[in-house]
């Protein structure tokens, strides 16, 4: 793919909606469009992702990847509706997706992902499962960071996830992964929930790309519950990586979502269902 070549993102699903037409659930799916193909990252809890997609205009038939962020019922529940529209796309996932998961919250511990993962009906319906351990080329140019190093000591998961129904093994989600290309104005990167940690996910997509600064970020960065202290420091990431497009949305968070807002004024944008965002492709 050359250089000057659009690339556009589009929310099919989040929290949020704008545009006749157009529904929110709590969840997150993008539309990747590029000359060199079309990528579906992530797919919502599937209730708006094909009635989304259908108001926009847009032919979920026509995917030539798709990506999962991480095992969550808010970013798969939509995958096997995809995968009998389109069972010979590759599907892109950290193996550890595939686990049962849950979560303690007040009520108790629930599970938190979906039987088509965990109860083997995707590995039976999907032709292609493409492994990302490691940080892997899904299309020319749109890389997959793949597994994502902890280093900072003021970030977590964002929750009380565990791997057991008694709680007793916390689960660090693995899984958890990102997007990112190279634009002409720099590095963009797309989030799932950034239960990495969103500062250890740019700090990553950093290192792998050997940019200091980043054109853009954007998605869900899971700081529902961080401290002022965690979100103070992510800030300050933020202004020291020079980030000039800041889309926050989904598990953010709104306390989160206003201080980023106050922090930048100018560079902070909406993302809801039914926005797109254009790139010009860099080299």
């Amino acid at each position: 793919m050359g250089l000057n070549a659009e690339l556009k993102i589009t929310l099919l699903a989040e929290n949020t909606a704008q545009g006749r037409g157009i529904l929110g659930e709590h969840g997150l799916a993008y539309w990747l469009e590029t000359p060199a193909g079309r990528v579906l990252f992530d797919t919502g809890q599937g209730m708006v992702l094909r009635r989304n997609a259908a108001t926009l205009g847009l032919n979920l038939s026509q995917a030539d990847a798709i990506v999962l962020s991480h095992g969550h019922y808010d970013h798969v529940g939509g995958l096997e509706e995809m995968m009998s529209l389109l069972p010979e796309v590759p599907v892109y996932l950290h193996p550890d997706a595939l686990q049962k998961r849950f979560i303690r919250k007040e009520e108790g511990i629930r599970i938190v992902n979906e039987p088509f993962l965990y109860a083997g009906g995707l590995a039976s319906a999907a032709a292609q499962l493409v492994e990302t351990r490691e940080p892997t080329e899904v299309l020319p140019g749109i890389w997959a960071t793949g597994e994502v190093p902890r280093v900072t000591d003021y970030e977590d998961t964002g929750g009380d996830f565990c791997l057991d129904e008694e709680g007793s093994q916390r689960d660090p989600i693995p899984d958890d992964q990102a997007l990112y290309f190279r634009s002409d104005h720099g590095i963009v990167l797309i989030l799932g929930c950034a239960h990495a940690g969103v500062v250890n996910t740019m700090r990553h997509v950093a290192t792998l790309t050997g940019e200091e600064h980043l054109h853009a970020v954007m998605g869900g960065m899971h700081l529902l519950h961080a401290t002022t202290g965690r979100l103070e420091k992510t800030y300050a990431v933020f202004e020291e990586m020079k980030v000039a497009r800041i889309a926050p949305c989904h598990c953010t968070g709104i306390r989160a979502v206003a201080g980023f807002r106050n922090a930048f004024p100018g560079r902070c944008e909406e993302a809801h269902a039914g926005k797109t965002f254009s790139f010009v492709m860099g080299s």
